[in-house]
């Protein structure tokens, strides 16, 4: 059979199948990934829009071989997900679109993702321990207080070398909205 729309027909009542938004759009083709590939993606969008992978594999939940996170991401690229953005030894990885790494990063749970940031933050600190801002963000996302005020702190003091003296407000601030409140008596 054919279909055929009539001109006077309402657009509320006829069902095509499609989602109704951009959102709806990537979710469904994240949907449609195989699991494993599903995870490292959810993984790389708590890392941040660009990802690097050492920071991926050691931070991934499952601890796949880098073989198979290297085949997932190839997949990955081959749909439009991901891109390289610096090859080589330093090898990392760019969301095609921000909204691919937002809507991949609000399928989590906040306890994913506190727990996802935790475990970036942990491998931040390994890998990359002079990434300071990366660390402030992901240990206060992953709910590690002490860590977060700490490099906070150094965020801050970086930012004040470097005469930036907004963003060092912006990093204090930020921590002291993580003190303990005192309490009224």
């Amino acid at each position: 059979g054919e279909w055929t729309l009539l001109p006077d027909a309402p657009l509320s009542t006829i069902y095509l199948g499609l989602p109704d938004s951009v959102r709806g759009v990537v979710l469904a083709r994240i949907d449609r990934l195989p699991e494993g590939h599903k995870v490292t993606l959810k993984v790389a969008s708590t890392i941040g829009h660009i990802f690097e992978f050492e920071v991926l594999h050691q931070s991934h939940p499952l601890q796949p071989e880098a073989t198979t996170i290297h085949e997932q991401l190839g997949l990955l690229e081959s749909h439009n997900f991901t891109i390289v953005e610096i090859p080589g030894v330093l090898l990392s990885y760019i969301f095609k679109h921000t909204i691919i790494q937002e809507v991949a990063y609000e399928t989590l749970l906040e306890s994913q993702q506190q727990a996802l940031h935790l475990a970036v933050g942990m491998s931040l600190q390994r890998l990359r321990p002079e990434a300071v801002e990366q660390l402030a963000y992901h240990f206060s996302r992953g709910g590690q207080r002490e860590q977060a005020l700490h490099y906070l702190d150094l965020a801050a003091r970086k930012a004040q070398r470097a005469y930036a003296n907004e963003t060092a407000l912006a990093y204090y601030t930020r921590a002291l909205a993580l003190e303990e409140r005192w309490q009224w008596r």
